[in-house]
Formats: C-alpha cells, structure tokens, sequence
C-alpha cells in the first residue's frame, strides 16, 4: 500500500536534508563557537566564555600537572612544566572617570565634633 502522509514526499525529505545540512554548517563552523579575536572584558562588559587554548598553549600539560596525573609515575617521571601563558588584552566600551577623594576636613577628627560631652 503507498504512503500518502506528507513525511514520506520528495520535497518534505529535501527540506529535511537541507535543514540537517545548515545545522551541520552551523555546528561545524569553527568561529560559532571560537571567535578569531579574544579580549578580556573591560569596563561595562560580562566575562564571556573562553576556551582553554585561548588562556595558554600547553593548556592539557598544564591542567594534567595541577590534577596530578602522572606524578605517581615511577618508570617515566614527569618533566616540570612551565605554562606558555598567552597575553590578552582587554576591551574597554565606555570611560572610566577619574576617582575623585574628598579632602581630609576638621570634622574627622574626633575630639573635636563634641566638646562638651565625655569630658570629666
């Protein structure tokens, strides 16, 4: 007996194609999820999501070594590491005003806001 539902035509299996097609484009499109330029947050903006191999170049020797693996490794101890820490600028999007102090006034110190009280 034939199909006549919808999901088995032609055109609804291309449109299924092509919609699996674009998801796979979008998820194997490397600049979706890493962007070609990382900056530190600056003032007025959220700390975005950073993957590992932004922050450092030998980001698995250095987390492997802060986990401990490999340091019970007697036939082949492990090597020190030294992390090749990358350096990240940051993006400011509005000016930050210069902090501005009040100067020091008579009224700090303290013997001197109340005479007449506590005194013997």
């Amino acid at each position: 007996m034939a199909s006549t539902n919808n999901k088995n035509s032609q055109y609804e299996y291309k449109l299924q194609v092509a919609g699996n097609q674009y998801m796979d484009h979008f998820t194997l499109y490397k600049n979706s999820t890493v962007p070609d330029r990382t900056l530190y947050a600056g003032n007025g903006l959220i700390m975005p999501r950073m993957g590992r191999d932004v922050l450092s170049n030998n980001s698995c020797d250095v987390e492997s070594f802060l986990f401990g693996v490999g340091s019970t490794n007697l036939v082949n101890p492990m090597a020190p590491i030294t992390p090749q820490i990358n350096h990240i600028n940051s993006l400011n999007i509005c000016k930050r005003g210069e902090l501005i102090m009040p100067q020091p006034n008579w009224f700090d110190e303290t013997d001197i806001q109340r005479p007449l009280i506590y005194r013997q």
